[in-house]
């Protein structure tokens, strides 16, 4: 493998003090976008990385630029709607829990999701998927398509109605 070269140490640098700045930044009131972009700037100066390569990344100027303006709401129902569908990824209910209630709260709270609504919601989308029990007697396709069904309407109720009606009487 040889040497570090100039750029490894250069791209290791700009990346350790990246990374310092997207766990401390919010202490320091620090954008993680900013952050990114200082970084992005940072390796584009000392010519680790040219002009060319960061055109070459579509996918991810993609992704940088339509999350970069989503919304705490946005960003609400995505992680909501993951929650929900890794649930069928995993076996129990209380491992599901156990695994990504804590997680999924701290990137709802990360994305500046008001805590109360954050809250409220994991915990109601938790219990989604405990009443509608698989047994022998119903078939197994028609529990989960009626699992799908019954989960959109409940989503919908308790994401958008809920919400609104959350706002109107002042709980977040």
């Amino acid at each position: 493998m040889g040497l570090v070269k100039r750029n490894e140490w250069m791209m290791l640098g700009t990346m350790l003090v990246t990374v310092t700045f997207w766990i401390f930044g919010e202490r320091l009131d620090i954008s993680t976008l900013a952050v990114t972009m200082m970084g992005l700037s940072v390796l584009l100066i000392v010519r680790v990385l040219s002009w060319d390569d960061y055109l070459s990344e579509k996918a991810a100027w993609n992704t940088l630029t339509w999350f970069a303006q989503v919304g705490w709401y946005i960003e609400l129902l995505i992680l909501l709607t993951m929650y929900f569908l890794i649930h069928y990824l995993i076996v129990g209910q209380t491992i599901h829990i156990d695994a990504l209630y804590q997680a999924f709260l701290k990137m709802n709270l990360t994305a500046k999701v008001p805590g109360t609504l954050s809250t409220l919601h994991l915990a109601y989308n938790t219990d989604l998927f405990m009443h509608l029990p698989i047994t022998t007697v119903v078939m197994r396709r028609y529990i989960m398509e009626l699992g799908i069904m019954m989960a959109f309407i409940n989503m919908t109720i308790w994401g958008l109605v809920g919400a609104l009606w959350w706002k109107i009487i002042g709980r977040y």
